[in-house]
């Protein structure tokens, strides 16, 4: 059974709260023994062969990891520390330059991890549905429409609304389909990408209905209104 050996995290209050809320619940067996550390290098200072991880979660907000830069780069310390080991991460893989994340890429593959990331709809069953008909059938896959809709007066979250601190609706939402995208179409010809986002500042733009106070953020950190996107599969 699960037994989770560490949770790592520079709030200890945080993470004892959210222990005591696991411990409360019917998964007490697999938190009641798991110990709170600070930073990665204090875990890895105290493990022993018994508390040695079996895989790692990774769910720390994506400005610390994904990159090659010190506080970035937390993929390459867990396969330093910790080598091939496992790892889930969240998504999304990264919010920094591209060529470091492609650089981490390549580091995950030369250490030999087997690396999860959080896109869950492609576990769906009615997703996995979906596949097995077109296998069956012989079926291949020529064109993908995918749209992802929410209702912004719902969303009260002032970090939300600003690109510097949550990378926006695209990196944090859109993505999934572009991942459900892949999984039905295949690998994307990057060459071929086009995109067209409406801004805040455009006349469509300009919503009526908006829960924070956008003007605590700075112009160019507001996330655009609608964003649409075309490409071609290989």
């Amino acid at each position: 059974r699960l037994k989770v050996v560490a949770l790592i995290d520079p709030s200890a209050e945080r993470a004892k709260r959210v222990l005591r809320m696991k411990c409360q619940s019917f998964v007490l067996s697999a938190y009641k023994d798991t110990i709170v550390y600070p930073s990665f290098k204090d875990y890895m200072n105290s493990v022993t062969p018994e508390t040695y991880p079996h895989a790692v979660w990774v769910g720390s907000p994506p400005a610390y990891r994904g990159g090659t830069e010190p506080g970035r780069n937390l993929e390459m310390l867990l396969t330093d520390g910790l080598p091939r080991v496992p790892l889930f991460i969240e998504k999304p893989v990264s919010t920094g330059p591209v060529d470091q994340a492609f650089q981490v890429s390549e580091m995950l593959k030369q250490n030999g991890s087997l690396v999860s990331v959080g896109y869950m709809l492609r576990y769906l069953k009615v997703v996995q549905k979906m596949k097995q008909i077109l296998t069956e059938n012989n079926l291949k896959v020529m064109a993908i429409n995918a749209r992802y809709i929410m209702a912004y007066e719902h969303t009260a979250k002032l970090d939300w609304w600003d690109k510097s601190k949550n990378p926006g609706p695209i990196v944090e939402q859109a993505t999934h389909f572009c991942d459900l995208a892949r999984y039905f179409g295949g690998e994307v010809d990057l060459s071929t990408v086009m995109a067209h986002s409406l801004e805040y500042f455009e006349p469509a733009g300009q919503l009526s209905k908006i829960p924070v106070d956008e003007s605590l953020i700075e112009p160019e950190n507001r996330i655009p209104r609608i964003t649409c996107a075309t490409w071609k599969f290989h």
